[in-house]
């Protein structure tokens, strides 16, 4: 995925989204702005019309920016990413579904993102600045438009949450990041995002084999986003759709100055092995952070679909069983940003990303609800 915070913080930044209006002291607002955590001050957050496919929904954090959040393996833990207390960049977080503590992972030196699990439940796989930038990235240059950041200084790492010991796993010239994705029976095999051959492309990595690097995809723009499904068969990502001359040539040389330009974004699936390519969306909006059910049925995808100003953005399911016969089914109704939704691996909760019970304008926090659509497993 695009660094989350950074798309956030920027979609705020052109855009408008609806905020919740809350009594507070002028402290707590001040707190409440910065990302720290209040959970005394928030209700109990609310299904909207429509909502159909939830039941039991839970709030899991109280201020900052949050998401991204993916499931250990035996279902107990979450490792996500979040901008709170203070910090004016993302780290890395592990939270215990079983008592709700939180702990940081990442040092909190530079920017990180994508976060994903290895098979034992312990290890986790990240993408880091710190080494290169270990300050706060500079802000896009906005004289180029509305463009996105990809740091070349991004490098992949391998973290034991135990220990804390951390090694390096991608060492190139440009931007490694992206990971948040492992085949669990395959070796923990990763899927990231590089741009180590010129393009942004889709590679993998047996993380416990040889640490081969293999190539997924070959056409120009941008492929990111990438998540295999539990079952390690299949990989479901976003990649942008216009590929004419122009686009090509305004797409290279944003990338020499570590930017792209984020235009229609469309999901895409293959087979692990990055044969049997398919376009699942095609609808002329920003459709991203895909997932694919445990049982491999259907997928989850974000889109702005159905909102003509593109500040809405909802949480949508696509069939893979007869998806010719059936239109894609539209799961979130809040007025704002509901995304990135994960199923537990045994597919009966599903956690999200949303705007959505906040105390200030941008918050993000994580959710959880249970599951009552189609069967995920």
């Amino acid at each position: 995925m695009i660094p989350f915070m950074i798309f956030l913080n920027l979609f705020f930044l052109f855009f408008l989204s609806e905020a919740s209006s809350r009594d507070m002291s002028s402290l707590q607002y001040e707190r409440a702005e910065k990302g720290y955590q209040q959970p005394e001050l928030y209700g109990e957050p609310s299904l909207y019309e429509g909502e159909v496919f939830f039941s039991d929904l839970r709030q899991l954090t109280f201020g900052g920016q949050n998401a991204e959040a993916y499931w250990s393996p035996d279902g107990t833990k979450l490792v996500f990413q979040s901008k709170r207390d203070g910090a004016n960049v993302d780290s890395i977080y592990l939270l215990n579904l079983k008592d709700l503590s939180i702990e940081r992972l990442s040092s909190g030196k530079g920017v990180t993102t994508c976060a994903w699990w290895l098979s034992d439940s312990r290890r986790i796989v990240f993408a880091s600045t710190h080494e290169e930038m270990p300050g706060d990235p500079p802000p896009p240059d906005y004289s180029k438009g509305y463009v996105w950041p990809v740091h070349s200084s991004y490098e992949i790492y391998l973290m034991d949450t135990k220990t804390k010991h951390l090694e390096k796993l991608t060492d190139s010239d440009g931007y490694d990041a992206e990971g948040e994705g492992i085949m669990w029976d395959k070796n923990n095999t990763m899927v990231f995002t590089s741009s180590r051959d010129g393009d942004l492309d889709l590679y993998s990595m047996e993380i416990d084999g040889d640490r081969s690097i293999t190539r997924l995809t070959y056409e120009p723009g941008y492929d990111g986003g990438s998540i295999p499904g539990y079952s390690g068969e299949y990989i479901v990502w976003r990649r942008t759709s216009d590929n004419t001359e122009e686009a090509i040539k305004d797409f290279k040389e944003l990338l020499a100055d570590d930017l792209v330009r984020p235009s229609q974004l469309d999901i895409w699936m293959m087979r692990s092995d990055g044969t049997h390519r398919i376009q699942i969306t095609n609808n002329g909006a920003a459709n991203f952070g895909p997932s694919i059910a445990p049982n491999d049925n259907f997928i989850f995808y974000v889109s702005n679909v159905n909102d003509p100003q593109g500040r809405d953005f909802d949480i949508y399911m696509h069939q893979l069983r007869d998806s010719h016969k059936l239109e894609d089914e539209r799961v979130t109704f809040f007025k704002g940003f509901d995304g990135f939704p994960i199923f537990s691996p045994n597919g009966k909760w599903v956690v999200f990303a949303s705007n959505r019970n906040g105390l200030v304008e941008g918050e993000t926090n994580l959710f959880i609800a249970e599951w009552v659509g189609p069967p995920a497993n």
